[in-house]
């Protein structure tokens, strides 16, 4: 029997499959909490009716919402102390440049956050007389959720590769492979590719 060998050549396409899986990253988002406090010395809170709070402290969140994009859920008002109205809340932004530039404005500048173009009526709750800010840095702590989002991405990752190492390891073992045309029994036998005219 007369055999041919191919020869053992990987196709780019092939080698591009391969590596591919290289250049996978992991971009992990964390907003950044920002805590604030305003005191608004023309609000009697205490003597407010429980609609009248409710229409302060949404005015509140949507002043601040409004010049930084934010939704008012992003928002939490943690206290309000008498007898001024002190109002302290946690604001959650997307990154630490909205943080910042939050925490300047509020501290600087109160009034343009807390307008009447922005839906905080100054007629009945003036400007707050002294305001705070402080950015909160901290490490993010992953949760069992994430480590479990984290573990199931990369048995991903290594299952896809390993078919496709898989797959191109098959690819090469057909291209290697020895290829013979096999006659009737008593006739000759022949290989595929041409045969040289020494043997």
């Amino acid at each position: 029997m007369v055999k041919s060998v191919r020869p053992t050549v990987l196709p780019p396409c092939l080698l591009m499959m391969l590596f591919a899986g290289s250049n996978v990253a992991f971009v992990e988002s964390e907003r950044v909490d920002v805590d604030v406090s305003n005191t608004f010395e023309n609000v009697s809170y205490h003597l407010l009716t429980n609609d009248q709070k409710d229409l302060f402290t949404t005015s509140y969140k949507s002043s601040i919402a409004n010049v930084f994009f934010l939704s008012d859920n992003d928002i939490d008002i943690s206290k309000i102390k008498e007898p001024s109205t002190e109002v302290h809340a946690r604001v959650s932004t997307p990154t630490l440049t909205d943080a910042e530039g939050l925490a300047v404005l509020m501290a600087n500048r109160p009034d343009l956050i807390f307008s009447d173009l922005n839906g905080f009526n100054t007629t009945t709750y003036g400007l707050p007389t002294m305001s705070k800010a402080m950015v909160l840095k901290k490490k993010k702590e992953k949760t069992n959720n994430e480590d479990k989002i984290l573990i199931a991405t990369m048995v991903a990752i290594f299952g896809v590769s390993a078919l496709v190492i898989a797959g191109i390891l098959y690819v090469y073992f057909i291209m290697n492979n020895e290829f013979v045309r096999i006659y009737p029994e008593g006739g000759p036998e022949e290989e595929l590719s041409s045969s040289s005219p020494f043997e």
